[in-house]
């Protein structure tokens, strides 16, 4: 019944914005398991609850001791790369049209 599904973003550092230093968050993994069932998995188990309503199902959150990555690249938020960009522009950076 174990089915651990980690995000595609994850990666082994902890990364930081470009414009504004925010450091990538741990990535986290919440799994059901049965009550009785031992996790036999590569991941810390940071907690397990039984599922309310529900008490043969536990639900377990995992780390691996990895993190998140941005999701615009090296930004935290589409209104840090905007606000990059702007200070670039500013700056007197340029691509040349061609």
């Amino acid at each position: 019944m174990n089915d651990e599904k980690w995000d595609w973003r994850e990666r082994d550092t902890p990364a930081h914005c470009a414009w504004c230093g925010t450091e990538t968050s741990k990535l986290f993994n919440t799994t059901a398991m049965p009550a009785d069932e031992e996790y036999r998995g590569n991941a810390q188990i940071i907690s397990r609850k039984p599922r309310p309503y529900h008490l043969a199902v536990h639900d377990l959150r995992l780390n691996r001791g990895t993190y998140r990555a941005f999701r615009y690249g090296a930004f935290c938020k589409l209104r840090c790369a905007e606000a990059f960009a702007n200070a670039a522009h500013d700056a007197g950076y340029r691509v040349d049209a061609k």
